[in-house]
């Protein structure tokens, strides 16, 4: 039941309501809002009844949709915990539900706790997508159970990840640093990190040394003035995300070095904090706005049961510059 102005309650609309509306039979209304296969609608008599439709409000019920035969419009999304928290993962999220909608599709996230029951394994999802790729151990556990299509949220996430360093590093390079060092999280040695190190060293002639940053502000301010002091060309600081470029500012300014006078910095991600730090922070554009639409396209094109071209993050993305880098 809904609600008219005032607080009456109106019957739920339904196919029969849209058909009156538009002048077609509930046949039409149902090819029309559930896809006909054989295409035997004119475009004019499909817009009509959507038009009818949203006149009248009308909001389709999964399980009368499922019941009538029609297919499912639930992408279902398993992330892990950790993606959960995620800011870049949430906005990532954001921008892919709203994308769906458009296509007349909703996103159902759920983070996945590997080796438990899943809620998500009583329902009956057009296509599930999963922040593990297939890579990754979890990907093949959290796939299975499921008799659509089961795809990652991430495809090409490898050469995503490490295209950031390529491009910090070729930034840096043509900005006349002669030397970089590659600021990582102390005590973290994940294969996401290993990616970009490797791709750092990759696509520079010079030499990119491996440093592990301090979480410990004391010893990250000493770590600053010691590269700062050991340098004996212009060198820069390629971070592994904005996260540890801002402690690496932080470290900086606490030993009284100013950047980027006395060296450089990068982040990736373009992070909300990178355009309010001290200097503002140059860093790698993680957007993926021209992915997204994209590939919410590929899914409803899944979805259906049609054969989908493949979608991949992109590889070129733009470097922000700000006053951390000269």
């Amino acid at each position: 039941m809904s609600e008219l102005p005032g607080g009456t309650e109106r019957s739920r609309v339904t196919t029969a309501d849209v058909a009156r509306e538009a002048g077609v039979s509930r046949g039409t209304v149902s090819y029309a809002l559930n896809g006909d296969p054989d295409s035997r609608l004119l475009e004019a008599t499909k817009q009509k009844v959507l038009d009818a439709a949203e006149r009248l409000g009308y909001r389709p019920s999964a399980a009368a949709r499922l019941l009538g035969g029609g297919r499912s419009r639930t992408i279902l999304f398993l992330s892990s915990t950790d993606d959960a928290i995620n800011p870049l993962m949430t906005a990532y999220a954001e921008e892919l539900a709203r994308e769906l909608a458009t296509l007349g599709y909703g996103l159902l996230w759920q983070p996945a706790f590997v080796g438990l029951p899943r809620p998500a394994n009583e329902m009956s999802p057009a296509v599930v997508i999963t922040s593990p790729t297939e890579n990754d151990p979890e990907f093949a556990e959290l796939a299975t159970g499921f008799r659509v299509p089961v795809v990652t949220a991430l495809p090409g996430r490898d050469e995503f990840i490490a295209s950031a360093a390529t491009i910090q590093v070729e930034f840096l390079l043509g900005r006349g640093y002669e030397a970089l060092y590659f600021a990582r999280p102390d005590g973290t040695n994940d294969r996401m990190v290993e990616l970009r190190l490797a791709a750092a060293r990759r696509a520079s002639s010079a030499p990119v040394h491996d440093v592990p940053w301090p979480g410990d502000r004391a010893k990250a301010s000493r770590l600053a003035a010691r590269l700062a002091g050991w340098a004996r060309v212009p060198f820069a600081v390629c971070a592994y995300n904005d996260d540890v470029a801002l402690q690496v500012l932080a470290a900086a300014a606490d030993a009284g070095i100013t950047v980027p006078d006395a060296f450089g910095v990068i982040g990736v991600d373009d992070t909300f904090a990178a355009r309010y730090s001290t200097p503002a922070l140059t860093s790698v554009s993680s957007s993926l706005a021209h992915f997204v639409p994209e590939f919410a396209r590929h899914l409803a094109a899944l979805a259906h049961g049609a054969i989908a071209s493949e979608v991949r993050l992109p590889l070129n993305r733009e470097v922000v510059v700000r006053s951390s880098t000269r």
